[in-house]
């Protein structure tokens, strides 16, 4: 820790997934918390909270001082938005502090309707660059809770570089890391419909896979494919972040807050958590050097851990980060079998520091030869002799098995006492001037004056139902009065003066004064509440401008025509270029391989001939992930690409096309998959620069008609489009997978991940070595071009990347059919050859096909 007294360090927030967690991370001094209603959230698993939940949560933190920001952080549909925005008016008539969300259709609305609600921009919405953070803050985001993938050292710059042109900054700092970037993973929607864009996550990163390898046909298809040896068996499985010895670090790198994951976690995880970072913060903040003790860190442990690793902040990759052989927590690490009696005792050596164990522990030896464990309870304390403790156990024992603990009641004591003895920090008294006036005959009356959560100064009066009395014989005493209301305890008040006006030899019961003062600090604490939440006036104006906005756009009945697609396919090699122009393709997204400057340049003009020549449009598309350093290298070349006849960029990140426009007015702008367009709101937020946008696969087909009629009343309405043929795209990760397995040492054409029920998860490596992974079953939507034609549908686009030449080439032939026929407008006779074309795509495929989300399934449907 730096020695420098600061005075200024990052807030600390705290998951809140229940009411118990909401206690315990106030108790245990968190500035703020973060927690979700029944709907729209990113954990719908958590206990979450009901709007009357909601509400009593919200005045509990304020009331003790800390900020409370509500993740309405899902993707909605076009039928969701106008609830969605009640719930935004119900939450601003709350006075919450900040709203987290991912949705741009959902940000627009808010932005639009409730101006004065705060929103801070979820670590969903993928931004991980100073241009992604720039258009936030001209989006009216005043926080970013940045991609977890991020270093400090590349946070710093922007933080530095932007000043305060940017938004706050907020990054994770404990808890579960995501294998995917956030809001750009589909694995667990694209296997069985339960989309982590919509809360719903199964989590089948943490399943085990088996990697393989194989060569290819002629459309891209592994023929052959043979296990290889990878370290562990949960390939995707990550270890949990814990930056708890590097706190300085941090709060010295200007960074607004520090974020705890835990939603779905215990509320003594909870009070462990958030009271060591406290502690480090605290004493940061002091100059004094800090460290947690090894009993804290044995409690941090069994909190909940899947083993720690300092995540991408500080450079941990590969197996400092993954946690390969168990996805599961693992709690603490005891020590060896050292002996095995006959009747299932067992002993180990004196276990680590910090340990201790007791009875009513839970714990488990695991054989590493069998990998098999065994759970046991303790009934009684273990026994300490000469030097070894001993336990009785389980009798399947065997010298050299692990021993871990995994649950403890020390655990559950130090959670309590952190409840029983909240932190200094948790509710910073609130001063209270308390003038009292007891005068014979007249009821009692008590004012009391206080400041406000912004400064405002208030006033509460209370009074007496009964008059002051003449006393008989023991006249109250100003001394007295006092000690009665210095017992503030419990309300967060305390008594900074007290004036009283009392009358000469008068009386009042002990019971009637302490009922006044209760009276008063309850009022105080309505009043204190009062003033955290937004006047009703502002409420109802945002009421009306919600009314008005909806019944603006229901005002006419959305208008749906039949419309002829054009066709696009995406590519990633110089070959598949060729092949599709060959096969007449209207447009070539061409994800250009390399990242170097010299490269690309060679490759986008290489290609704009052989388009040029063809007649057929390039877009440059860039990365799903676009870093910093891609975009520093990007950018300069834009001029150059636009000599060489390029007719666009496609971009999947927020802030990148209105980087682009700087520098290539002109150059037309198209986003992907990744801006996850799921309703209409959201195309008209991106409108202005964007000339096409593509659908998020995660759409049917009658959300997908709605969202363009609604989107044909904009000015300047882009170009929509629809994915129909390829291997979706479901998890792009920074990790590399590849580089801790036994690949062949010659060059192979595919791997993929095999689960469980033998499906075959295509995985490529690109050039800046992140991992990609897409679906088992491959998306065909040829026989349903008349639906999306008739939903108005401008382009449909092919996934060729990663297939190879002849896949673009002989996919675009079929689709270009497919087109031809349906444009035709013969009825069964194009039904009919609608399927003959896809009895052909079937033949081309990988591992079957699906019609995905498009009617509202999600899972794969490989009978199709």
């Amino acid at each position: 820790m730096s020695p420098e007294h600061h005075t200024r360090i990052p807030e600390l927030l705290a998951p809140a997934g229940s009411a118990e967690a909401l206690r315990a991370a106030v108790a245990a001094g968190a500035d703020a918390v973060y927690l979700g209603g029944k709907r729209f959230g990113a954990r719908s698993f958590a206990s979450n909270f009901s709007e009357e939940e909601l509400a009593a949560a919200v005045d509990y933190a304020h009331f003790n001082g800390v900020h409370v920001y509500v993740t309405v952080n899902t993707l909605l549909r076009d039928r969701e938005l106008e609830d969605a925005a009640a719930f935004l008016l119900s939450l601003y008539r709350m006075g919450v502090d900040a709203v987290l969300v991912q949705d741009p259709g959902l940000m627009g609305l808010a932005r639009t309707v409730v101006p004065d609600l705060e929103l801070h921009a979820s670590t969903q919405m993928t931004i991980l660059s100073k241009e992604g953070v720039s258009w936030a803050k001209e989006h009216g985001l005043s926080r970013v809770v940045l991609a977890r993938e991020l270093a400090l050292d590349r946070i710093k710059e922007i933080a530095e570089e932007g000043g305060t042109r940017i938004p706050g900054l907020e990054i994770f700092v404990h808890g579960a890391l995501c294998y995917s970037y956030s809001g750009q993973c589909l694995l667990s929607s694209v296997i069985g419909g339960r989309s982590g864009n919509r809360g719903m996550c199964a989590q089948p990163c943490r399943k085990p896979y088996v990697l393989v390898e194989a060569d290819i046909d002629r459309h891209g298809r592994p023929v052959n494919p043979q296990k290889i040896f990878c370290q562990g068996g949960y390939p995707l499985s990550t270890m949990d972040l814990s930056t708890l010895f590097r706190v300085g670090a941090l709060a010295e790198s200007g960074i607004e807050a520090l974020k705890i994951e835990g939603r779905m976690r215990s509320p003594e995880y909870v009070a462990i958590a958030v009271a060591l970072y406290r502690a480090a913060l605290d004493a940061f903040s002091r100059g004094e050097p800090w460290a947690p003790r090894p009993e804290e860190t044995a409690m941090l442990m069994l909190a909940f851990n899947r083993g720690f690793t300092c995540g991408y902040l500080f450079g941990c990759r590969g197996e400092d980060l993954m946690g390969r052989d168990r996805p599961d927590s693992r709690g603490v690490p005891v020590g060896m079998v050292t002996g095995c009696g006959p009747g299932g005792e067992f002993s180990i050596k004196e276990p680590l520091p910090g340990i201790k164990i007791r009875k009513g522990d839970g714990l488990v030896l695991f054989d590493p030869r069998t990998g098999k464990e065994h759970g046991l309870v303790l009934k009684s304390d273990p026994v300490y002799s000469r030097g070894e403790l001993r336990f009785q156990g389980p009798r399947e024992c065997r010298k050299g098995m692990d021993l871990w603990l995994t649950r403890s009641t020390l655990l559950r004591e130090t959670a309590s006492g952190i409840l029983s003895h909240p932190a200094a920090r948790a509710g910073v008294p609130v001063p209270l001037e308390i003038s009292l006036v007891l005068r014979e005959g007249t009821p009692p009356r008590a004012t009391g004056r206080f400041s406000g959560p912004s400064g405002e100064v208030a006033e509460v009066r209370v009074e007496g139902d009964f008059p002051v009395a003449r006393a008989d014989r023991a006249p109250l005493t100003g001394e007295v009065i006092t000690r009665q209301f210095e017992k503030t305890g419990g309300s967060r008040f305390s008594l900074a003066s007290l004036h009283v006006d009392l009358g000469e030899n008068v009386f009042l019961p002990l019971a009637t004064l302490n009922s006044l003062r209760r009276d008063l600090l309850e009022k105080a604490r309505e009043e204190y509440l009062v003033l955290t939440r937004p006047d009703a006036r502002s409420v109802d104006k945002a009421g009306s401008r919600i009314r008005s906005f909806f019944a603006g756009r229901a005002a006419q009945p959305p208008e749906v025509r039949f419309t002829l697609p054009g066709l696009s396919v995406y590519v990633d090699d110089p070959d598949a270029v060729k092949a599709a122009c060959s096969a007449e393709a209207g447009r070539v997204y061409y994800e250009v391989p390399g990242g170097k400057a010299k490269e690309l340049r060679a490759l986008i003009s290489d290609a704009s001939r052989v388009c040029g020549s063809a007649e057929v449009e390039l877009i440059w598309k860039w990365p799903r992930i676009a870093d910093q350093e891609f975009i520093d290298n990007a950018i300069p070349l834009l001029s150059k690409a636009q000599e060489s006849g390029i007719g666009g960029v496609m971009v999947e990140g927020p802030g990148l096309a209105e980087a682009i426009a700087r520098h290539a007015p002109g150059l037309r702008i198209f986003g992907g998959q990744g801006l996850n367009i799921t309703n209409y709101l959201s195309i008209e937020v991106f409108s202005p620069v964007f000339a096409g946008l593509t659908f998020s696969p995660e759409l049917a087909a009658d959300d997908l008609s709605h969202m363009v009629a609604m989107s044909g009343r904009l000015q300047n309405k882009p170009e929509l489009e629809i994915m129909v043929q390829g291997s979706q795209e479901a998890i792009v990760s920074e990790d590399d997978l590849l580089s801790g397995c036994r690949v062949s040492p010659d060059k192979v054409a595919f791997h993929g991940l095999l689960d469980e029920t033998g499906r075959l998860f295509p995985v490529y490596r690109d050039a800046q070595g992140r991992t990609h992974l897409s679906n088992a079953v491959e998306t065909c939507l040829v026989d349903h071009l008349p639906i999306i034609a008739g939903a108005g549908i401008d382009r449909v686009a092919i996934d060729a990347r990663r297939r190879g030449a002849y896949y673009a080439g002989d996919m675009t032939l079929a689709y270009r059919e497919a087109l031809a026929v349906l444009g035709t407008g013969r009825g069964e006779e194009t039904k009919r050859c609608l399927l003959q074309v896809k009895e052909r795509i079937k033949k081309m495929s990988m591992g079957g096909i699906t019609t995905g989300a498009f009617f509202g399934r999600g899972a794969e449907d490989p009978g199709r």
